[in-house]
């Protein structure tokens, strides 16, 4: 990547034998990478570091100093209990109002909540006879995943989706508790990965065959893709999911960097300049990289 990016830069500045040696080079390095065991591949992908982390640099306003920002795809998308405190970047869906009750609402969201934590602390103590539904076994393990009680979650799920095979949420909850699991782990260990993206890939499938209008599950399923390398596919996904769901920023933000890297920069670019519009503030610092000539 850094060898292409240069082959660019070296272009803008007429240097064409200089760009066309680094084009070169950046491909013998991708057929080399391409050769890789598909262990080392996922290890090597982790958060699309390998194939997909873009480092963008901006004047800081002192000529002296650069910062470098990390351009990375948005996480996925969990399920958690709205917080009246954290009010942007949650989404609702019809699908999560049989699981919420009186004052608890039920959101998706992919950034990290503060006080979800207590919030979720203080719910699972309340023995309240309307959190005994049968809807709530559900947000009980969701809770567990949001408490990264990853191995405890996942039981309920099995239950969950053998009692109930038509519920598509449950599906995509189970889903949700493999990726999450794997963020965690792969930190140290990346065995395995691989097998449990499959998995997680065959959750999000299976809530999708059931809610084919379900923009989070395409989402979702398109980070997975990313992960497992199927990159035109994810990008598909995010299609799907902006068809599903036209207001999803998130997705076209993703959806750019994936149009990026399969060299479609015109519409890359158009992606981020959506993404942007809808409040996703790194748009901007990819659109100044990567799209000031269009």
């Amino acid at each position: 990547e850094a060898y292409y990016n240069r082959s660019q830069l070296k272009q803008t500045m007429r240097d064409f034998k200089g760009a066309k040696k680094d084009l070169e080079l950046s491909k013998i390095i991708t057929d080399m990478n391409r050769e890789k065991s598909t262990a080392q591949r996922t290890a090597d992908s982790v958060n699309l570091v390998h194939l997909m982390e873009l480092d963008a640099d901006f004047n800081s306003g002192d000529t002296r100093a650069r910062d470098t920002i990390q351009i990375r795809l948005m996480p996925i998308f969990y399920i958690a209990l709205k917080d009246s405190n954290y009010k942007k970047s949650v989404y609702f869906s019809p699908l999560l109002q049989k699981v919420s009750s009186g004052n608890q609402t039920l959101c998706l969201t992919n950034k990290v909540q503060q006080t979800l934590a207590p919030a979720l602390d203080s719910l699972s103590k309340q023995s309240n006879a309307k959190y005994k539904r049968t809807d709530s076994h559900l947000w009980e393990a969701v809770q567990k995943t949001n408490m990264q009680l990853f191995n405890d979650a996942v039981k309920d799920y099995d239950k969950l989706v053998a009692e109930d095979p038509l519920s598509a949420i449950s599906w995509f909850a189970r889903g949700v508790n493999t990726c999450k699991e794997i963020d965690l782990i792969i930190r140290f260990d990346t065995k395995g990965a691989t097998e449990k993206y499959e998995k997680a890939l065959l959750d999000f499938s299976k809530a999708i065959l059931l809610e084919p209008s379900f923009a989070f599950a395409y989402y979702n399923r398109a980070i997975v893709k990313c992960q497992l390398h199927d990159y035109t596919g994810a990008e598909k996904d995010c299609a799907l999911a902006l068809k599903a769901d036209k207001h999803l920023a998130d997705a076209y933000y993703n959806r750019g960097l994936l149009l990026l890297f399969l060299k479609d920069k015109m519409n890359a670019c158009q992606n981020f300049s959506v993404a942007s519009e809808l409040g996703i503030l790194e748009s901007y610092t990819i659109i100044k990289k990567y799209c000031n000539h269009f």
